[in-house]
């Protein structure tokens, strides 16, 4: 979007209760237009799956992860900061406990240590150069 343009986000579902999040990286100059990524967390449980990269500026990670499950991710490339957000789930993330909704910023790291402490969690990770 350009700037001063506004937007409008509708639940299209009046039985069910929808959660949008909306990230704002100021520090990417992301390509105007629509982009549309699908995948299966199902078929990728206990990793994280890559869902965009920009220009080696920033990428987003998601990830679907069984009761107990450990993953530790390095930072690739000049990445050095990170947003974690729970979608769904517990998580223990850096020794920090995390919650549905919860998010968490860390700078200047090397790798993001974390463990799902309840079935089929999920996590978004942002790494930003």
């Amino acid at each position: 979007m350009s700037a001063g343009e506004k937007y409008t986000i509708e639940n299209p579902f009046e039985a069910d209760l929808v959660s949008y999040l909306h990230l704002v990286v100021s520090r990417v100059d992301f390509k105007a237009g629509l982009e549309l990524h699908t995948f299966n967390l199902g078929q990728h449980s206990n990793s994280l799956l890559k869902l965009v990269e920009v220009d080696n500026a920033c990428q987003f990670l998601i990830g679907q992860f069984d009761g107990r499950a450990e993953f530790n991710q390095a930072i690739d490339g000049p990445y050095k900061d990170g947003f974690i957000f729970i979608i769904d789930g517990v998580f223990e993330v850096q020794n920090r406990l995390l919650h549905p909704r919860d998010g968490l910023l860390l700078s200047q790291v090397q790798e993001f240590d974390f463990e799902a402490l309840a079935n089929n969690s999920i996590i978004l990770l942002l790494t930003i150069s």
